[in-house]
């Protein structure tokens, strides 16, 4: 049984960490231009943006940083896009590379199939599937 992943839009999940930040009162430690970010990075997906958040922050902890900028934003996405590609086959690898948003998913083609399920591609529309951010700043 698949259960689909939602993934939010960037200004939904922007306003969602802001709360969290805002809430917690730590709202001092995030770059205010830093949370579009990792916003994007996370694709969507709301535990891809606590991932990337929570390993920003230690970043900017073993860094000794007074707050959580673009260095230790940039190593979080590394680390989760890398973790994505990991186990990936020369062919999906191949295939992700030269990924073609405007059309092209052929759910037939098992590693294809494979990717979305995985969330290396994420569906954005009916139509329209792309390559997980955090993924394709590694693959290129």
């Amino acid at each position: 049984k698949v259960h689909e992943l939602k993934a939010e839009t960037y200004d939904n999940l922007q306003l969602k960490l802001q709360a969290i930040l805002l809430k917690r009162d730590t709202m001092k430690l995030l770059d205010p231009n830093s949370s579009a970010e990792i916003c994007e990075a996370s694709g969507g997906i709301i535990r891809d943006l606590i991932s990337l958040a929570r390993d920003a922050g230690a970043e900017a902890y073993v860094a000794d940083a007074e707050v959580i900028g673009e260095t230790e934003i940039q190593s979080a996405v590394r680390n989760l896009g890398q973790s994505y590609q990991r186990g990936l086959s020369p062919s999906q690898v191949a295939i992700l590379r030269n990924w073609d948003e405007s059309g092209s998913f052929d759910p037939n083609r098992p590693e294809i199939l494979e990717l979305l399920m995985t969330r290396r591609v994420l569906q954005r529309s009916a139509a329209r599937f792309i390559v997980h951010p955090a993924l394709a700043s590694v693959l290129h």
